[in-house]
C-alpha cells in the first residue's frame, strides 16, 4: 500500500511540494540565524530569538484567515497560489542574503511566515479530498515524517552552506530552486471542488477565531484532537531549543552532538509517524493515545535522570566517547522512542481533524495551527523564564516529566469521556 500511495499522481507531488517548503524555510531560517550571530556580535542570541518569533508571528495573525480561504475555494488552486507566493518570496530572500540587511533578512522571514500560515490549514484539509479515506492516516504519516526530515536536513544545510565559499548565493540560490520545484509540483495537483463556497467566516478576525473554538469544543474528539497536537508541538519545542544548551553545560560538546540530538529525534518523529499510519489503516482512533502520552511522559523523566548522570561525569566529551558507552546509547534511544511516540500522537489525532466535515475541515485545522503557536511561544517563554532562575537542562527535562505525566493521566479521563459523549454535532453552526 505504500508502494501505491508514494507512486501516486494525487499524493506524491503534494508530499514533494510541501517537503521543498519546509526544508527551504528551515534552511532560510538558520542561514539568517549563522549569518546575524556573525555580523551582530554580542546582540546575535537576542537578534535570533527574534527571527524566530517574527516567522512564529503570521501563524496567529493569519491562520484564521487562510483555513477560511481553504474551505471557500479549491485547495489545488490555493496551494498553487502559495507556491507562486513562496518563489517570488525565495527570489527576495536570495537578495536580501546578499544585501546583509538585518531588516530585509527579517521582513522577507516575516513574508515566509505568512506563506507558511496560510499553507498550513490547507496542508492537512486537502489529504482527504485527494485520496481514499482507507489510504489518508498513512498518508499523514508520510506528510509528519517527510517535514520532520526536511526540517532536519534545512537546519543542517543552512549552517553548512553559510559555511562554504560564496555562501549567502548558495544559500538563496538553494532556496529559489526547491521553491520551483514545489511550484512545479504544485501544478501536476488536480483541481478540487470548494468545500463550502459560501463560507463568509465570521467579520472581524477576532469573532472567526472565538467561533471556530466555540464549533470545535462541540465535539469533544475534535477538541481532544487540537489539545494534544498543541502538546505534542510544546514539547517538540522544548526538546529542539534546549538540545544546544543540553550539549554545552552538560556535555561540555559543540554543534557536532546537537546535530546527532536532531538526527534522533527527526529518526523516531518519522518511523513513529510512518508506522502509525500504516497500522492505522482506515481510520484514526484516540483510544491509544493516552496510552502513547504515559509512555512519552516515562521516557522524558528517564532522559532526564540519563542526563543528569551525564552531567556528573567529566565534562568536554565528544560525539565518539559518547557513542562509545551504553548510557550515550541510552541517552538517544530515548530521544528517538519520546519523538516516536509523539510521532503516533500526531498522526492519531491529526486523523481526528481529517474527519471532520469537509466544509469546515480547513478552519479547524487553522484554529489547531493558531492553538500550536500559542503553546510553542508558551514554551518559549517558559523555558526562558527557567533559565533565568537559573535551572539546568537534566532539572528543566525533570519538570517537563512531571507535566507530562500529569497530562497522560489527564488524558485517559478526557478520552474516556469523548467515548461516552460521542454523538453527531452539528459543528457548523457555531462557525457562522
Amino acid at each position: 500500500m505504500a508502494r501505491d500511495l508514494l507512486r501516486s499522481r494525487r499524493f506524491w507531488p503534494f508530499l514533494l511540494l510541501q517537503a521543498c517548503g519546509a526544508l527551504a524555510d528551515n534552511l532560510y531560517k538558520n542561514a539568517i540565524a549563522v549569518l546575524i550571530i556573525g555580523q551582530a556580535g554580542a546582540a546575535g542570541p537576542v537578534l535570533v530569538a527574534a527571527a524566530g518569533g517574527v516567522f512564529i508571528l503570521p501563524f496567529l495573525l493569519f491562520s484564521i484567515p487562510a483555513g477560511v480561504l481553504a474551505d471557500r475555494y479549491d485547495k489545488a488552486r490555493l496551494v498553487r497560489l502559495a507556491k507562486l507566493a513562496e518563489l517570488l518570496l525565495m527570489l527576495a530572500a536570495a537578495g536580501a542574503l546578499v544585501s546583509r540587511n538585518p531588516a530585509a533578512l527579517l521582513l522577507v522571514l516575516f513574508g515566509l511566515g505568512a506563506q507558511a500560515a496560510f499553507f498550513g490549514p490547507i496542508k492537512y484539509a486537502i489529504v482527504p479530498e485527494l485520496l481514499t479515506a482507507e489510504v489518508v492516516p498513512a498518508a499523514t504519516g508520510w506528510i509528519e515524517a517527510t517535514t520532520f526530515f526536511a526540517i532536519l536536513i534545512g537546519t543542517v544545510a543552512g549552517a553548512a552552506l553559510m559555511a562554504a565559499p560564496a555562501a549567502v548565493w548558495l544559500a538563496g540560490g538553494a532556496g529559489v530552486v526547491l521553491a520551483a520545484i514545489g511550484l512545479a509540483a504544485a501544478r501536476l495537483l488536480p483541481a478540487l471542488a470548494a468545500a463550502a463556497p459560501e463560507s463568509v467566516g465570521a467579520p472581524g478576525l477576532w469573532r472567526e477565531t472565538r467561533a471556530l473554538f466555540a464549533a470545535a469544543r462541540l465535539v469533544p474528539e475534535i477538541w481532544a484532537a487540537i489539545l494534544g497536537l498543541s502538546w505534542f508541538w510544546a514539547v517538540g519545542a522544548v526538546f529542539i531549543t534546549e538540545f544546544p544548551a543540553l550539549a554545552h553545560h552538560v556535555f561540555a560538546a559543540g554543534a557536532d552532538l546537537v546535530a546527532l540530538f536532531l538526527v534522533a529525534f527527526v529518526l523516531g518523529v518519522g518511523a513513529g509517524s510512518v508506522a502509525t499510519g500504516r497500522l492505522a489503516g482506515g481510520g484514526a482512533q484516540l483510544w491509544p493515545v493516552p496510552w502513547a502520552l504515559l509512555a512519552m511522559a516515562l521516557l522524558i523523566g528517564d532522559f532526564a535522570f540519563m542526563i543528569h548522570r551525564f552531567g556528573l561525569f567529566p565534562r568536554g566529551q565528544r560525539v565518539r566517547q559518547i557513542l562509545a558507552t551504553v548510557a550515550g546509547w541510552h541517552v538517544l534511544a530515548n530521544l528517538f522512542l519520546i519523538a516516536a511516540m509523539g510521532g503516533m500522537v500526531s498522526v492519531l489525532l491529526y486523523g481526528v481533524l481529517q474527519r471532520a466535515p469537509a466544509a469546515l475541515r480547513a478552519r479547524l485545522v487553522a484554529a489547531n495551527n493558531v492553538l500550536n503557536a500559542a503553546f510553542m511561544a508558551s514554551a518559549a517563554l517558559a523555558l526562558m523564564g527557567l533559565h533565568g532562575l537559573g535551572l539546568a537542562p537534566p532539572a528543566i527535562f525533570t519538570a517537563l516529566a512531571a507535566l507530562a505525566l500529569a497530562v497522560a493521566l489527564v488524558s485517559f479521563r478526557v478520552i474516556d469521556k469523548t467515548a461516552k459523549s460521542s454523538r453527531c454535532v452539528d459543528v457548523t453552526d457555531a462557525s457562522g
